[in-house]
């Protein structure tokens, strides 16, 4: 039995707790399954994992976190459940708590309710991501990432986890997308967004998009892309979709 009832109320039993904390496992396992080795969208990794949660017996949960790389939290920053039933502690605070010009790191995004979590991606909000809070006003949160200033509703700041970092992450004008460059113009790269995950940051790696390659956009499709970019004596294709989460430097800046 999973449940059982108590002083007139239903509390869990240990194998109802059990399957629960199995079932959590396999969801955030698969989750992290479809980020990092499929091009499965973001957006969709939650009713896909809904699909195969209940599926998947606890050794085939096993082998799938060993193939991952043991992985501690879920691409939404989630802790995931060990193979022994132990959940570990979720840490951080609301994004709402942070102070004014405080940096933070942000450790998680609830996926639940979709539309609110929809928002956010399409914001190009992930773990990972290095912020500066400038303020609350209007019914906004203000904060600076990535180079650029964001501005989301306040009603979604339930939804995001930050952690408070010390360092001073130069944050605000060290870098800009390569989606900015024009035809011509040369910039050096700086790194690849950690929303970039699996078998598509390891494409981009193998294009020779690392930090401290020169990288040239040079020619552009008739619809407006994909640009081909010359870097390092080749040419590669890429869609804006992928450049605006590739980072560069301006060499005129240097």
């Amino acid at each position: 039995n999973l449940i059982e009832l108590h002083d007139d109320k239903i509390k869990m039993t240990k194998e109802g707790r059990d399957y629960s904390l199995q079932v959590i496992r396999n969801h955030r396992l698969w989750e992290k399954f479809l980020a990092e080795e499929t091009g499965v969208k973001e957006i969709d990794w939650h009713a896909e994992a809904e699909h195969a949660e209940h599926h998947m017996s606890p050794e085939e949960a096993d082998e799938l976190a060993a193939k991952i790389g043991n992985p501690l939290i879920d691409p939404h920053g989630d802790p995931i459940p060990t193979s022994d039933g132990i959940m570990p502690e979720r840490r951080g605070k609301l994004i709402t708590e942070l102070r004014e010009n405080e940096y933070a790191e942000i450790i998680h995004l609830e996926d639940e309710p979709r539309e609110i979590y929809k928002e956010l991606v399409d914001e190009g909000l992930y773990p990972g991501m290095y912020i500066q809070m400038k303020g609350i006003t209007k019914g906004h949160i203000l904060f600076i990432a990535n180079g650029k200033g964001f501005k989301i509703k306040s009603e979604c700041g339930s939804n995001i986890s930050v952690s408070s970092i010390t360092q001073e992450f130069k944050i605000e004008q060290e870098y800009r997308s390569l989606s900015t460059l024009n035809v011509g113009e040369s910039g050096r790269i700086f790194g690849i967004s950690n929303a970039v995950r699996g078998k598509q940051r390891r494409r981009l790696l193998d294009f020779g998009i690392v930090p401290g390659t020169d990288i040239v956009p040079c020619l552009v499709s008739f619809s407006g892309e994909p640009i081909a970019y010359n870097i390092r004596g080749t040419s590669i294709a890429l869609r804006k979709e992928q450049t605006d989460l590739i980072f560069i430097e301006d060499e005129n800046n240097e």
